[in-house]
């Protein structure tokens, strides 16, 4: 399953991230990286921007990028 499908609340570990090496990077420099856990805290309507904790951090992330990143739900 990807990023965007995931549901606000539900935690969810990265599996992969299919960008580019450098756009990869940014992510795991931003605490997206393979292995993570990440949650979406809150989602704008439509294909808006989505507000994401990954450990002790907030982020925002576009729903185009967050449609390029695997994810596997956690229990």
């Amino acid at each position: 399953m990807w990023l965007d499908s995931l549901t606000t609340g539900v935690k969810a570990a990265i599996e992969e991230v299919a960008f580019e090496a450098e756009a990869r990077l940014r992510l795991q420099a931003m605490g997206l990286g393979i292995g993570q856990e990440v949650a979406i805290v809150r989602q704008s309507h439509g294909k808006g921007p989505m507000m994401l904790r990954s450990g002790g951090s907030y982020l925002m992330l576009r729903h185009q990028d967050a449609s390029k990143i695997r994810v596997r739900k956690l229990p």
